[in-house]
C-alpha cells in the first residue's frame, strides 16, 4: 500500500470517531471526499455516491495507474471490500460492500448455472462465475500457499461440472496425493493418474483426442469445438510432474491448441514461476488466474501480475480471481463427504464395469475416456453432517 493510501485511511478512520449520524448515501460521499483530499485528489469530482456504489471523475493528467495507486488505502479506510473499475475517459466506478466477505460460505448444490460455470462468492452480495465456456476462461492457473483452498477449489470444479453437465463430460486428473480424490474413484467420466508414468500415458491420450477433434471441427464447418463434449485436464501440484520433458511438451501443446476444441487445462501449483515449473509458453496461455493467499507480494506477482494476493489474510478459500480484472472472492466450501454424496449417481462399482453391461453414450465425440450414459442426477438433499464447518483444505 502506498504511503498516501495509509495516510488517507488513517485520517479517515480518525475523522469517523466523532462523525455525526448521517444517511448511508451521504456518509459514503463524505468519507470519499475526506479520503480524496487526504491523498491529494481534492480536484476529483464525485458524480454519484450511494452506500454501495460511487462514480468518480478524476482530474486531468491522472493516469489509471496513478489513480489505482492512490486508492489503495480506501478499502482499509472503509473497513469493507471495494472494487474499482475504469469506466471510460476519466470516470471510475467503485463498488462498496455492505459488510466484510464471510469466510464460511457453503456450496449451494441447488444453484442454477450454465454447465461449465463454477460459482464464486463476492463481497458485494453477488455470485460471479468462472465459466470455462468463455474464451477468456478456457484454461486456468491456480496458485497460492498450501492449505489455503486449492484442493477444495478443484473438488468444487469437478463436482459442480460433473453434475451440471449431467455426466456428459470427461476429466483427466493428475495428482500424486491420491487420497484427495477418493470421492471420484469408480466414476467412468474421471480418469485419475498418480505418477509421471501415468501422466505421460494419459496426456498422450489427450493429445490424440485433440487431433481427432480438430478433424471433427473441420468436417462440421463450425469455427470451434464448443459443440463437442467438454474434456478437462487437471494437474495438481504441477511441479511434481514438470521435471519430465515429455510431460512439459504435451502440456504445452494442450495449452496452446486445445482451448477452441472444448478441452480445458487447469494447473494448480504453489508458486508457478515461469522460469522453473511452468514454461513461459504454457503460462502465457493460462490467462485466467486464481490466487489464494501468498507469502509475499513477489509470489502474488508471479501468479497474478499484481501483489493483491499477499493481502488476503490467512482465510481458507479467500482468493483473487483474475479474468481480465481482479475480483476478491470466497470459494464455496464443499467437503469431501458432501462431494461424495453428490457424485454418487455417477459411481459404478468395479463389478459393474464390464463393457458388455454398460451402454455407451451417443455422442459426436469419440469417448476416449470411457464416459457412459447416465440418467439425470437428482437434486440432492442437504446433508448437515457433511456440510459442517470446514476444518482444512
Amino acid at each position: 500500500m502506498s504511503i498516501l493510501g495509509v495516510v488517507g485511511a488513517t485520517m479517515l478512520a480518525s475523522s469517523l470517531i466523532s462523525a455525526p449520524i448521517l444517511s448511508p448515501n451521504l456518509r459514503t460521499r463524505r468519507m470519499l471526499n475526506k479520503y480524496l483530499i487526504s491523498v491529494k485528489l481534492e480536484n476529483a469530482r464525485i458524480l454519484k455516491a450511494t452506500y454501495k456504489f460511487a462514480r468518480i471523475l478524476v482530474p486531468l493528467g491522472i493516469t489509471k495507474e496513478q489513480f489505482y495507486k492512490k486508492m489503495e488505502g480506501l478499502e482499509m479506510a472503509l473497513q469493507v471490500p471495494i472494487s474499482i473499475k475504469h469506466d471510460s475517459g476519466r470516470i471510475f466506478n467503485i463498488k462498496i460492500a455492505e459488510k466484510p466477505l464471510g469466510d464460511d460460505i457453503l456450496y449451494d448444490e441447488m444453484l442454477v448455472t450454465k454447465p461449465l460455470a463454477v460459482p464464486l462468492c463476492t463481497p458485494f452480495g453477488e455470485t460471479i462465475f468462472m465459466d470455462f465456456s468463455d474464451e477468456v476462461c478456457c484454461h486456468l492457473l491456480i496458485g497460492g500457499a498450501t492449505r489455503m483452498g486449492k484442493t477444495v477449489l478443484l473438488r468444487l470444479i469437478v463436482t459442480h461440472i460433473l453434475r451440471k453437465t449431467e455426466g456428459k463430460v470427461a476429466f483427466v486428473f493428475l495428482d500424486n496425493k491420491i487420497t484427495d480424490l477418493m470421492m471420484f474413484t469408480n466414476i467412468p467420466q474421471i480418469t485419475i493418474g498418480e505418477t509421471v508414468s501415468d501422466a505421460i500415458q494419459l496426456l498422450r491420450k489427450v493429445t490424440s483426442e485433440l487431433d481427432i477433434r480438430k478433424e471433427l471441427v473441420k468436417k462440421s464447418g463450425k469455427v470451434d469445438g464448443r459443440h463437442l463434449e467438454p474434456l478437462f485436464v487437471i494437474i495438481d501440484e504441477y511441479g511434481r510432474f514438470a521435471d519430465d520433458k515429455t510431460v512439459q511438451d504435451m502440456v504445452t501443446v494442450i495449452a496452446e491448441t486445445a482451448g477452441y476444441l472444448n478441452i480445458h487445462l487447469v494447473i494448480a501449483t504453489q508458486r508457478p514461476d515461469a522460469t522453473s515449473a511452468i514454461k513461459p509458453r504454457i503460462k502465457a496461455n493460462l490467462v485466467t488466474r486464481f490466487a489464494f493467499t501468498t507469502a509475499d507480494e513477489a509470489n502474488s506477482q508471479i501468479i497474478l501480475g499484481t501483489g493483491d494476493a499477499a493481502h488476503l489474510g490467512r482465510i481458507q478459500g479467500r482468493a483473487i480471481f483474475m479474468d481480465g480484472f481482479p475480483n476478491t472472492v470466497q470459494v464455496p466450501y464443499i467437503s469431501a463427504d458432501f462431494a461424495k454424496e453428490l457424485v454418487k449417481p455417477y459411481v459404478i462399482e468395479p463389478r459393474q464395469t464390464d463393457s458388455r453391461e454398460v451402454a455407451a453414450v451417443s455422442s459426436p465425440v469419440p469417448q476416449a475416456f470411457g464416459a457412459d450414459d447416465f440418467h439425470r442426477i437428482p437434486q440432492s438433499t442437504r446433508n448437515s453432517k457433511s456440510r459442517s464447518k470446514k476444518t482444512g483444505t
